[in-house]
């Protein structure tokens, strides 16, 4: 069985939910019921997207500098003036958690009003080298159920290589360079992040387009359709390694084969809300309905017993040619023979399916000889286990071929709804059958192929 993979294709979170959103649908369409009836299977598509467009986001858009040192500003008393530029941005990942950090070099000028016009002043970083204290912004990366990558900033304490003390006047301006540095630097890291994640993110127009556009009934061959029927979308939560952020889209789905010449009616469905939920194993059923004519089932027939010799206690009985007929719920098997056994012999039974050869054969067969000669009831009697073991042995018709052409021609249904650079292929696991049914001229099988899929980008 073909594994479960995807390659990743144009770098960039904007291709990373163009993918998604295609692929979605084409995973829907690849775990199938059958017939009219639906089974539901979980299908996943794992889903790679580069961090390196939002690290260069990033960088752009969180300011390098903030200053105010032409005018005092108010802090609860304290009038202060400031200036401060960052260093380039560290960024660290741990699970589903960006940590963005960057060392702050600052000066500050405070001064106090005490008693009138006097004041208490201090200052940092002036006359000095520039003090430093570390900033970090905890952004929390998760998947909105509107189909969005959303980023959840949440500054965390700033560190100070050396606290803004002016212990000569007792003052400790420390909090307020914090405080000027988180709503002028850190508050537009947390906006910009947000608003990069979101914008670069969005993957619900997409979605919604490939989710229309894959509803429509797909044409199989002449006569038959498929038509999607989804129960459930979610992802797991993002995992990021800091090059990278994985997570899986999952989908319920079940899928109807449709029989007839024009193309079902169907009521679209609205893309569903995206839930989050811990991963699930995947499982898919892809419906196939093969037919094999009577006409092509009597010639495979003819072929194997036409010549074939059957021998006991000194006599045998050829068969000179066979035919199949059907009748409502059974098909029978009609064999001339000849030489010491003269007449027609008749096995009839129902069709039945072996899914360790993937052939459909007779089972509960009835034997019944046709002859105008009494004499040879004794040598029936010897021979006809013989007879029926060996025409039961040989009337078997292989499907196999037949249902790897459907496969065929499924996937490729499929594929005409995808866009030109995604590939959809379901792998050839078990095969079960679910009805056997006999129409005018052929043998209807009806079945799943339960296995996996496998999408490829190219």
């Amino acid at each position: 069985m073909r594994g479960l993979y995807i390659r990743r294709g144009r770098p960039g979170l904007r291709n990373a939910w163009r993918l998604v959103s295609a692929l979605i649908c084409s995973w829907a369409l690849g775990s199938t019921g059958a017939d009219a009836r639906e089974a539901a299977s979980v299908v996943e598509i794992p889903v790679r997207i580069p961090l390196a467009p939002l690290f260069a986001e990033a960088e752009q858009r969180v300011p390098t500098e903030v200053r105010r040192d032409r005018e005092w500003r108010d802090y609860k008393g304290v009038k202060v003036r400031y200036a401060a530029r960052r260093g380039p941005l560290e960024i660290q990942a741990r699970g589903d958690t960006l940590f963005l950090r960057a060392t702050v070099a600052y000066w500050l000028e405070a001064r106090k009003p005490v008693l009138g016009r006097l004041a208490i002043k201090g200052s940092c970083g002036i006359d000095e080298p520039p003090r430093a204290v570390v900033l970090s912004l905890a952004v929390r990366l998760t998947v909105s159920p509107n189909w969005q990558l959303v980023a959840q900033p949440v500054v965390m304490p700033p560190a100070f290589l050396a606290p803004c003390e002016m212990t000569a006047v007792g003052l400790d301006v420390t909090d307020i360079v914090g405080r000027v540095l988180h709503e002028q630097l850190w508050r537009a890291a947390e906006r910009e992040m947000a608003t990069a994640v979101t914008a670069l993110g969005d993957g619900r127009a997409r979605a919604e387009h490939h989710w229309r556009q894959l509803q429509t009934p797909l044409a199989v061959d002449d006569a038959t359709w498929l038509l999607l029927s989804p129960q459930a979308v979610w992802t797991t939560y993002p995992v990021t390694d800091g090059r990278e952020l994985t997570l899986t889209v999952g989908l319920a789905t079940g899928l109807r084969l449709v029989s007839g010449p024009d193309a079902p009616g169907v009521q679209p469905t609205p893309l569903p809300p995206l839930g989050i939920t811990t991963q699930r194993p995947p499982h898919s059923q892809l419906p196939f309905q093969v037919g094999i004519s009577l006409a092509d089932a009597s010639g495979v027939l003819a072929q194997r017993l036409a010549g074939q010799r059957f021998a006991w206690a000194g006599k045998s009985v050829v068969i000179d040619q066979a035919t199949l007929t059907s009748r409502p719920g059974t098909i029978a098997i009609e064999a001339a023979v000849s030489g010491d056994l003269v007449g027609t012999v008749r096995l009839a039974g129902k069709p039945a399916f072996d899914p360790e050869t993937c052939e459909l054969y007779l089972a509960e067969l009835d034997y019944q000889l046709e002859t105008d000669d009494e004499r040879v009831q004794n040598v029936d009697r010897g021979l006809h286990d013989l007879i029926r073991g060996g025409i039961a042995t040989r009337a078997r018709w292989p499907i196999g071929d037949r249902i790897a052409a459907f496969q065929e021609r499924a996937e490729a249904a499929i594929n005409r709804a995808l866009p030109a650079n995604i590939q959809f292929e379901t792998s050839l696991g078990d095969v079960a059958l679910t009805d056997i049914s006999l129409g005018e001229s052929a043998i209807i099988a009806r079945g799943t192929i339960e296995g996996t899929a496998r999408v490829s980008v190219q």
